[in-house]
């Protein structure tokens, strides 16, 4: 059951994953038929009866992705019937602030056809999650200053930058302090995270 709440970070930072309810043995060539999962991290074939594989949950980790750096879920709707009816006939709408690195990524983990959604070893070798800003990112967050960069002390060159594209940054630093989440601050992250990789 592949969703935002089922993920949580320990006190290193590491993910945990919890609700393992739903959970079916790994097995890369097994077609599974029952319908399990939350509905808005559903995949098409699951909501279509289809027999499904592993590749339902690069669905979700995709809606997974796309919620962590967006703030909402690709597809959403009070009416379950009618959330699912856009999972599996709407195109997503990207935010203008994702790379077209990880538009590109997104897309392919998001493909509607299961047959043609992007594998796990092909997204290892996708260049958003190129091993070397993967090593990079990991390399700062061991260093303890992940923590000091994203709150205690803004990085003024990332919101200058921010404001002087037109973005009003006078409450992001609370909101940092806060813990929030919203455009503002999911573009100051990106920011952060390529100065971080560069």
């Amino acid at each position: 059951d592949l969703k935002l709440e089922n993920i949580l970070l320990d006190r290193d930072r590491k993910i945990r994953l919890i609700d393992f309810g739903f959970s079916e043995l790994f097995d890369e060539n097994k077609l599974f038929e029952k319908m399990v999962g939350s509905p808005a991290y559903v995949a098409p074939e699951m909501i279509l009866r289809n027999p499904y594989t592993i590749s339902a949950d690069i669905w979700s980790s995709g809606i997974l992705l796309f919620a962590i750096i967006a703030g909402h879920l690709p597809f959403d709707d009070e009416n379950v019937q009618r959330l699912l009816h856009k999972i599996v006939y709407s195109d997503v709408s990207y935010p203008s602030f994702m790379s077209a690195q990880l538009v590109d990524l997104l897309s392919k983990m998001l493909c509607k056809d299961p047959n043609n959604r992007i594998s796990l070893e092909k997204i290892k070798e996708h260049p958003w999650f190129s091993p070397a800003e993967y090593t990079a990112l990991q390399t700062f967050v061991k260093s303890n200053r992940y923590q000091t960069a994203n709150v205690n002390s803004n990085d003024w060159e990332i919101i200058n930058h921010m404001t002087n594209l037109g973005v009003e940054c006078h409450d992001l630093h609370q909101s940092l302090l806060n813990g929030e989440f919203t455009e503002k601050i999911a573009l100051y992250r990106i920011l952060l995270r390529e100065k971080m990789v560069e």
